[in-house]
């Protein structure tokens, strides 16, 4: 139930971000990636996925590809997607 009213917050927090930093700024993206990991949890895995490659779009776009949040935001895709090939086994 945390993560419910968490993933609402977020929302909110994230529409603010957008609107004051464009969808493109990191700190967006560091909400964003929050977001996704709380959506994860609350099991809509294919969405927060979604989110989390709009993020690595981001982080990767202005911070580079060997940036600390860029391969953070990487590894955890990594993970979810080897996670979701080994249930399907």
């Amino acid at each position: 139930m945390h993560y419910e009213e968490a993933w609402k917050h977020l929302n909110e927090i994230l529409s603010i971000y957008e609107r004051e930093f464009g969808e493109h700024d990191t700190a967006t993206a560091d909400c964003m990636f929050t977001n996704a990991l709380v959506t994860y949890k609350r099991n809509h895995t294919h969405e927060a996925l979604d989110d989390m490659q709009r993020c690595l779009m981001i982080y990767t776009n202005t911070l580079g590809e060997y940036d600390n949040k860029t391969r953070e935001v990487e590894e955890t895709i990594r993970s979810i997607n080897q996670y979701l090939k080994q249930a399907e086994q």
